[in-house]
């Protein structure tokens, strides 16, 4: 059981950091879907390279400190994850703290997710 939100910002609205706010307020309202870790990923949608990240271990509110949503200010997407974990490692495992955030040839991807990937190992053989 997880906590996922997605926020996208209107393109005629005039970017001002409150997505960041509203994203983390999102995810403090989702506490109860888990409370091991929270994240947040955002895009400003122009540079497929870079993503600003904030992420830790512990509730939403004590990870979702002013002085690190203002990085995410000029964010116009927006995904978050709260982790409540049933499987891999439990807390204090930063690998395991969602949104995960790949770089790829294309550009830079994130994803959250709520559920297990049993067979990990096979898929990316596969891969």
């Amino acid at each position: 059981m997880c906590g996922i939100i997605g926020l996208v910002q209107a393109e005629d609205v005039e970017v001002d950091g409150a997505l960041s706010v509203l994203a983390a307020d999102a995810l403090t309202a989702l506490q109860h879907r888990g409370t091991e870790s929270a994240g947040l990923v955002g895009s400003d949608g122009a540079d497929r390279q870079h993503l600003d990240i904030v992420k830790g271990q512990g509730l939403a509110r004590d990870v979702f400190v002013e002085e690190k949503l203002c990085k995410m200010a000029g964010s116009r997407v927006i995904i978050g994850h709260n982790r409540y974990s049933t499987a891999g490692k439990k807390r204090w495992a930063i690998n395991c703290v969602q949104p995960f955030v790949v770089y790829t040839a294309i550009g830079t991807v994130a994803i959250a997710h709520n559920g297990e990937l049993v067979d990990v190992k096979k898929k990316r053989k596969e891969v």
